[in-house]
């Protein structure tokens, strides 16, 4: 309440509450915070699923990530090229579909082949990497020119607040029953996420009609 007190009062702040009385502004940062607490919460115990219960050696089970990260910059570069086709709302509402699937599909079990689970990985990088540009984009065209260097830090911000806190409470959730240990959790957690990541998606409805405009001179 402090550092909020000393924000409102300062001329020059830290991080500008202002910005949150645009609807723009708040509905991305909602979108973005729950999106990071489900998606990059649950994606870290894949690997250790896949180590620990499947027997998968540590190095094959960490590489089931890559191609995660791989079609996440994917989602990235296909996310600015449709931005200047479809409205923010359209975008982001199909990205959060995607990412539906690809929790639905990663509630994997011991007899869930690699391949699959790489299969599921991309689904849910593509979707992941689509968002989050889309995302900074909104933000970015609904600030004023005076905040213009206070918005790239309040979407880290706000992403790194819900991955931290999505990651604890994945984490409490898998070790809460330690006599299962890791054999239905993976389930759970991943219901979690998908429950965190489209708690409030209806927040992404109030992104209205806007889209990017290219400027050509």
């Amino acid at each position: 309440m402090r550092i909020g007190h000393r924000n409102l009062a300062s001329l020059g702040p830290i991080l500008p509450l202002a910005l949150f009385r645009h609807r723009l502004v708040s509905s991305a940062s909602v979108v973005s915070f729950f999106v990071s607490a489900g998606m990059f919460g649950a994606i870290p115990f894949v690997p250790f699923f896949l180590h620990e219960v499947q027997g998968v050696s540590s190095a094959l089970a960490g590489a089931m990530v890559i191609p995660y990260m791989l079609f996440y910059f994917v989602g990235n570069v296909v996310s600015r090229r449709l931005m200047s086709c479809f409205t923010y709302r359209q975008m982001v509402l199909t990205s959060l579909l995607i990412i539906g699937v690809g929790f639905g599909l990663l509630m994997i079990d011991t007899q869930t082949t690699l391949l699959s689970v790489a299969t599921y990985m991309i689904v849910s990088g593509l979707g992941t990497g689509q968002l989050m540009p889309v995302l900074k984009t909104a933000m970015q065209s609904a600030v004023s020119e005076q905040h213009s260097g206070s918005f790239p830090s309040l979407f880290g911000f706000v992403r790194s607040m819900g991955s931290t806190i999505g990651v604890s409470l994945m984490g409490l959730l898998m070790y809460v029953q330690p006599d299962h240990f890791l054999g239905i959790e993976i389930e759970e957690v991943f219901t979690l996420g998908l429950f965190l990541s489209s708690w409030r998606c209806w927040r992404a409805l109030f992104l209205g009609k806007a889209q990017l405009v290219i400027r050509q001179n």
